[in-house]
């Protein structure tokens, strides 16, 4: 390891996010505004000519959530899996370390009068991926 760890860190447009960044850290954090593209640069300002560092992202809401489960139908006493995948502006999934940022809740509506025919729970270790359970028949 070259240099004592000082570098100079910058972004392009301080209107879509702003940088934390630690004099002696190694770590950067980009805090977004709105969303857009950014480019963040981190050059070592102790060695001459060094390679500055270029990364280029995209800060993203989700545009679209999509919703997939093997059908529409769920027996009484039954489970089902439903899985929740979110997708940005640009058309993409968000990747498995941006979904752990992440908070999925499903809603369910009762059209009855039922008081709780149909049930969800979010799987502990995976929170795109929910069991829903037929309690009693009815429409939800």
């Amino acid at each position: 390891m070259h240099g004592s760890g000082h570098f100079s860190v910058s972004i392009n447009n301080t209107d879509l996010a702003e940088k934390l960044y630690i004099e002696g850290e190694r770590t950067v954090t980009i805090i977004p505004k709105r969303e857009g593209p950014i480019e963040v640069r981190v050059e070592d300002v102790e060695i001459p000519e060094s390679i500055v560092s270029i990364s280029e992202l995209l800060i993203s809401d989700i545009a679209r959530i999509e919703i997939e489960s093997p059908g529409t139908l769920i027996e009484s006493g039954s489970n089902m899996e439903i899985n929740v995948t979110a997708i940005d502006s640009n058309g993409k999934e968000f990747d498995d370390d941006q979904y752990k940022l992440m908070n999925f809740n499903i809603e369910i509506e009762i059209t009855q009068l039922r008081e709780k025919g149909l049930t969800t729970d979010i799987d502990p270790q995976n929170n795109r991926r929910f069991i829903a359970s037929g309690k009693e028949p009815g429409n939800y």
